[in-house]
């Protein structure tokens, strides 16, 4: 029986991929239906990721527009080896949403000098701290004033934060995405965890 149900899990699975792939490689050629039905099979999970983070329907829904507008005019450049098309869009939606709110003086080249400074050993964590920041993330009182905090934070870390906390994203997706090794990935994300905490103890 459950040699069964995981053989149906399995092949609803498949189907469902094949599905997608079939809707980008024909929204690629300007299908525009099958672009609708493409989006139309992550909106709800992009508009939650936005809206976690900025806590506002509206902005919620202009972030996630613009997002999916983003992904219709850079599908041509989309990969399916590289990474699942849904973490392509988590990486797209983290990006907007870091251009959105960085300093405007933040240039490019302080942001290449300051990851290469980072050293790649992982920083020291437990799950039960982690717990407890995502925990906190789900309080409206408590999740603005880390999200202020990661705004402080160079945008790489920001965007492999905000794609494991609020994309769920594993490790190894988010380095696949972001051209990362998956130990880069967890180095900055333990750094970034733990820089937040920190600063939450002293508010």
């Amino acid at each position: 029986m459950r040699k069964a149900e995981e053989g149906s899990e399995t092949l609803r699975i498949w189907k469902a991929d094949t599905e997608e792939k079939n809707l980008i490689r024909r929204a690629t050629r300007g299908n525009r239906k099958a672009a609708g039905e493409l989006l139309g099979l992550y909106y709800r999970e992009m508009y939650a990721f936005c809206y976690r983070q900025v806590m506002d329907r509206e902005e919620a829904m202009d972030l996630t527009q613009e997002i999916f507008v983003s992904v219709l005019r850079n599908l041509s450049s989309y990969c399916a080896e590289k990474a699942s098309f849904r973490t392509w869009i988590y990486a797209i939606g983290s990006r907007l949403l870091i251009d959105r709110y960085r300093s405007a003086s933040f240039r490019a080249s302080q942001k290449t000098e300051y990851f290469s400074s980072y050293p790649e050993e992982e920083p020291p964590g437990s799950v039960e701290a982690e717990n407890a920041l995502e925990a906190a993330l789900e309080k409206k009182e408590t999740a603005r004033a880390i999200l202020q905090l990661l705004s402080r934070e160079e945008p790489l870390s920001q965007a492999i934060f905000r794609m494991k906390v609020f994309g769920q994203n594993t490790f190894r997706e988010i380095g696949t995405a972001l051209s990362l090794p998956e130990s880069t990935v967890k180095t900055r994300y333990y750094r970034t965890a733990a820089s937040i905490r920190k600063e939450m103890l002293h508010l």
